[in-house]
């Protein structure tokens, strides 16, 4: 997956409601941050604050190119993490038998090829 240009580490999350960039990525995409008084809470911890959020930021996968909002938290194993806001709005339907994501939006509707990190053999 491409972001503003470069490449990153994604992961999809069917169970969080936005998509999320990792701090450290910010100045390496060139990305311009706005202040942001959201909150978010991770499974079993505090509420924090969320400083940042990176509108419009340029994103492509596969045939599909757009423009999505980031959260800026911290991140370890990712760059990004795609959620329910993404699928929602491009329409993007899961296929784990095929490992990737179909998306049906009218603009550019395309099979993006994925890499199941859980279905891997060590």
């Amino acid at each position: 997956m491409m972001v503003q240009g470069q490449q990153v580490s994604a992961m999809v999350d069917t169970g969080a409601t936005h998509s999320f960039l990792a701090e450290r990525m910010v100045t390496r995409l060139s990305l311009r941050v706005d202040k942001h008084t959201s909150r978010i809470k991770a499974v079993n911890s505090q509420a924090q604050a969320m400083a940042e959020m990176a509108h419009g930021a340029q994103i492509s996968m596969g045939d599909w190119a757009g423009k999505i909002d980031l959260m800026v938290v911290p991140l370890e194993d990712f760059d990004l993490i795609l959620s329910n806001d993404f699928f929602i709005s491009e329409m993007v339907i899961m296929m784990p038998h095929l490992c990737g994501l179909f998306i049906m939006n009218e603009r550019s509707p395309c099979f993006v090829s994925g890499h199941n990190v859980a279905g891997a053999k060590s």
